[in-house]
Order: structure tokens, then sequence, then C-alpha cells
């Protein structure tokens, strides 16, 4: 699981691992659920283009969704309400490095008014 910003912010490393995000995205979407804000899932998008190079000749045809764009104030929301339970979560403990790379990114995000979506990294 990884960011997407819609355009590069000079100077900000977006690169993120994302790797336990994955492995605990279960555990996190129920957290957010109970604290009462949008699980990460619902952030993930793609483009018809990048579902075209995945699935080549299999995507003629599929109805693709329209790419989508989030505030990253939306995104800050859930991802430092998983923060405020990950230290005494064991099963969010795993994804904190992650959690405070996509918050990290997502403030700059936020100060220059850049939206973004969640990609999954296959």
């Amino acid at each position: 699981m990884y960011v997407v910003l819609e355009k590069e912010l000079p100077g900000v490393d977006n690169l993120l691992d994302g790797k336990m995000l994955s492995k605990a995205e279960k555990d996190l979407e129920e957290v957010a659920t109970r604290l009462g804000v949008r699980p990460l899932m619902e952030f993930f998008s793609v483009s018809a283009d990048e579902v075209s190079d995945l699935l080549g000749d299999d995507a003629a045809g599929l109805d693709i969704p329209a790419q989508q764009w989030f505030a990253a104030e939306e995104g800050l929301r859930t991802v430092e309400a998983l923060l405020g339970e990950a230290d005494s979560s064991a099963k969010l403990r795993v994804a904190k490095d992650d959690l405070l790379d996509f918050q990290r990114v997502l403030r700059e995000a936020q100060k220059l008014g850049v939206r973004w979506h969640l990609a999954i990294d296959i």
C-alpha cells in the first residue's frame, strides 16, 4: 500500500514501504470502523490505464470507475486515529512505521492542497 499524489511535491519523498499496512489491513479496517473513520482501503483508486497495464487484453470491456482523488485531510483523519491506537494494540503496532510515513506525506500534501489516493503494488 502506498500514497499516490495528484502532483509531485518538491522535496517530499513519497516512496513508502506499506507492506505492514497490507499485512495488518483487516485489523486496521476493524479499528477504523470502531473509531468511526474511513478504513484505508476506502481511499483506494486506480486509473483505467493502470488497470489496462495490469490486465492487458483482459481489461477490454470492463467497466472501470473513474480514478478518484481525496483531500489529504480525509486520509489524515484515518491515519491519525489509527496511530492513536497503535501503541496499545499489538495488531496495529506492526504497521506503526508505515502509518507514520503516511502521516508525513499526507501532512505535506495538506499544506499544499494536493489530493491523494491509496494504491497497491502487486
